[in-house]
């Protein structure tokens, strides 16, 4: 996928964002509201990883609804917002490949990442420092 349809693979980090991010949140969020001896679990999403994923996660959907109202109903209304800050900030793309191939790309050989597929908090682990290396990459290629 990465090498046959780069200029699309942005929209597979978008949709797998949903759902990885929303799924170890919720995990997250069972775990600290379970046991009484960890209550600040959500506060490890304030932790550079996880932000610069949700901002690219937000970028790319904001993009996504922009591409989807243009083609579908043929109007700039509600996207029209999205459009004119993706335009006009072209240092922001800079910048998230800066953060995305150099902290959270070297930290895969780092951090103690597992890719254990049954795992969500092993996956998402590695998931968010990884994937964005791809879908940086691939923008640039594409």
């Amino acid at each position: 996928l990465l090498g046959a349809c780069t200029e699309s693979f942005w929209l597979v980090y978008a949709l797998q964002a949903l759902f990885i991010i929303g799924l170890r949140i919720r995990h997250s969020w069972a775990i600290s509201k379970g046991t009484p001896t960890q209550p600040g679990m959500m506060l490890y999403y304030l932790d550079l990883c996880w932000i610069a994923n949700f901002m690219l996660a937000f970028s790319f959907m904001a993009v996504l609804v922009e591409v989807l109202e243009e083609r579908f109903l043929g109007s700039r209304r509600v996207g029209a917002l999205n459009a004119r800050a993706v335009s006009q900030a072209p240092t922001a793309g800079l910048i998230a490949s800066l953060i995305a191939t150099g902290p959270l790309g070297w930290s895969v050989f780092v951090l103690p990442c597992k890719m254990v597929l049954h795992d969500i908090a092993n996956y998402a682990n590695t998931w968010i420092h990884l994937w964005p290396v791809f879908t940086t990459l691939s923008l640039r290629w594409a």
